[in-house]
């Protein structure tokens, strides 16, 4: 009896697990899979784009892209660090001005959760619809980090097909908290950079550095326990982000 009941968890532990494996690393290693069976090399990134679908190539391949993903679930309504301001508000305050100190010629785009959506597509010229979309945002929900990774691989993915599969793209999240719903965000954290060259930056808001996404020598994490440390989280992915000109 006692073995049936393990194996019956057992199960139910690895279908769970499956079920929460995001839809696109579950497609990359189908093929791969196939790839492997027909003696070919593993898929490359970014993959060709849909031949029936039109897609615009950049007037600059080479451009840097920085596509933030902004936590706003409902623990954003607690105080900052101890402050007597929200943590969305303070949040807010710093991404106004990280938009402002993106270089003019770099593509900026707009992640939320929750829900998930891509407020802003990637491009330039868009730094005051960005601050727009940012101070519209109302915390709610939960904290859906891995679906939101996926989402955000898709929308980098898409700005690569458009690059030619030039220039650097830098995903920034910006959370308070852990993942409560959806796939797992450490299996994108794997996949992405196993198999991208997308950088991932991940700012811990007033949570400290004991959270999934601190990878060392995987991801770069900063913790940010105050607005002013915040600030200087957002300036730093800027800071980081190597200057280079192709000849």
């Amino acid at each position: 009896m006692k073995k049936i009941i393990l194996l019956s968890l057992f199960l139910v532990f690895t279908i769970s697990c499956k079920e929460r494996q995001p839809q696109v690393v579950r497609e990359y290693r189908k093929q791969e899979q196939q790839a492997q069976q027909a003696n070919q090399p593993k898929p490359v990134w970014p993959p060709a784009p849909d031949a029936t679908k039109p897609l615009a190539v950049s007037a600059d391949p080479l451009v840097k892209n920085y596509l933030v993903v902004f936590d706003g679930s409902g623990s954003m309504n607690d105080d900052a660090c101890g402050s007597n301001k929200r943590k969305i508000d303070v949040a807010k305050e710093a991404l106004n001005i990280f938009a402002d100190s993106v270089p003019a010629d770099a593509n900026l785009g707009l992640l939320h959760f929750e829900p998930i959506s891509l407020l802003v597509p990637l491009g330039t010229g868009n730094r005051q619809q960005f601050k727009e979309q940012v101070s519209r945002i109302n915390p709610n929900g939960g904290t859906p980090i891995g679906d939101s990774m996926e989402t955000a691989y898709k929308a980098l993915t898409e700005q690569a097909q458009k690059q030619l599969g030039y220039g650097e793209f830098y995903l920034v999240m910006v959370t308070d908290g852990e993942n409560t719903v959806g796939s797992d965000p450490r299996q994108m954290v794997d996949f992405i950079t196993q198999n991208t060259p997308i950088v991932i930056y991940t700012i811990g808001f007033c949570i400290g550095n004991n959270h999934s996404l601190n990878r060392v020598g995987v991801t770069t994490y900063r913790e940010a326990n105050n607005p002013e440390q915040l600030s200087q989280a957002l300036q730093g992915v800027l800071a980081e982000a190597p200057d280079f000109s192709a000849t």
